[in-house]
């Protein structure tokens, strides 16, 4: 199984394109917006789930970075869904 994953993981290292930015954001009004979310529905949320939604929704938004290299035929697929993973190390 390790093998199999250090297999995948080491193709996506080659084959994804990466994209790295770091900036500093005032998030109070995030915060505030969480608090009110969790007031109204009685539910709890974390920021990274409500970061997660917005990175959704901003696909949604501009299907062309929900899109992937069809190396076989030489195109770009943009998908009709949106899977978005999280890994914490």
């Amino acid at each position: 199984m390790r093998k199999i994953i250090a297999g995948r993981l080491s193709h996506s290292r080659t084959t994804i394109p990466e994209a790295t930015i770091w900036l500093e954001v005032d998030a109070t009004e995030l915060a505030a917006a969480k608090d009110r979310l969790q007031k109204s529905t009685g539910e709890r949320f974390s920021l990274t789930a409500l970061i997660a939604r917005f990175a959704v929704v901003g696909l949604g938004r501009y299907p062309i970075l929900n899109s992937s290299v069809d190396d076989a035929a030489g195109d770009i697929v943009q998908h009709a869904s949106i899977g978005l993973g999280l890994a914490a190390q």
